[in-house]
């Protein structure tokens, strides 16, 4: 019986093979969505002034008179990276030994939640805000612009980048071994997690100086490296 199971798994459904195929494939996905995030954020900047937020109605007359592209292809991206993000971790807990799998179902735990929240936000920006700036309609849209940094929806949104994350990776640092690439892993998975904290107590604070480098530098850099790191791994299995 135990040798019918074997050959099942390894022969009809190799399930370790279509875990380290799934996962290189999000890998790459998420490669592939921060790459066209920052190319397209660099392009915004070079293209005109730097924006920055006064009012609301400032606002709408920019938007209405400019194009955004290239942003709601970087808000597209990041919808799509969240997911991504999501399954190369799921991939990984699917390879870690049984003593360490405590530490990553937390991390999933709070990693999906961290899923959710930025996938509400930036759907929400690539569908009912674009269309509603659009047609020129912007009764009641001010707290669910991602360029009001007070808005209710930016908080939905930080919810999601600092304290989901944080914790997620902080779990997640357990679950690897502290030797070869999973070593690098857990070390990025600590990093984030501490950009993330930073980041929060930042955002609580409105303290820009220390939310924008340790969101945008600290986490950016770490779920780079992380993503790369997944590849990799993926590609031995």
């Amino acid at each position: 019986m135990l040798k019918m199971i074997k050959f099942i798994e390894t022969k009809i459904f190799p399930v370790q093979r279509m875990i380290s195929k799934t996962g290189k494939w999000a890998a790459l996905i998420s490669i592939l969505s921060i790459m066209v995030w920052f190319v397209s954020f660099i392009l915004i900047a070079a293209s005109g002034p730097i924006f920055f937020w006064t009012t609301p109605e400032v606002y709408y007359q920019i938007a209405a008179t400019t194009d955004l592209s290239l942003e709601y292809l970087a808000k597209t991206f990041m919808l799509i990276f969240s997911i991504a993000f999501f399954i190369i971790h799921f991939s990984l807990y699917e390879l870690a030994p049984h003593d360490k799998r405590f530490a990553g179902k937390l991390g999933l735990s709070f990693l999906g939640m961290f899923t959710l929240l930025s996938s509400i936000h930036y759907f929400m920006q690539i569908s009912i805000v674009r269309l509603n700036l659009n047609v020129g309609s912007t009764d009641g849209l001010d707290h669910f612009l991602q360029a009001n940094p007070i808005s209710a929806i930016i908080a939905i949104n930080m919810l999601g980048w600092t304290l989901m994350l944080g914790i997620a990776s902080f779990f997640f640092a357990f679950m690897f071994e502290n030797k070869g690439r999973q070593k690098w892993l857990r070390n990025f998975h600590f990093i984030n997690s501490f950009c993330c904290f930073l980041a929060l107590i930042g955002f609580l604070l409105r303290y820009d100086l220390l939310t924008f480098p340790a969101i945008n530098l600290g986490v950016g850099a770490s779920i780079s490296v992380i993503s790369v790191l997944g590849y990799l791994i993926f590609r031995q299995k």
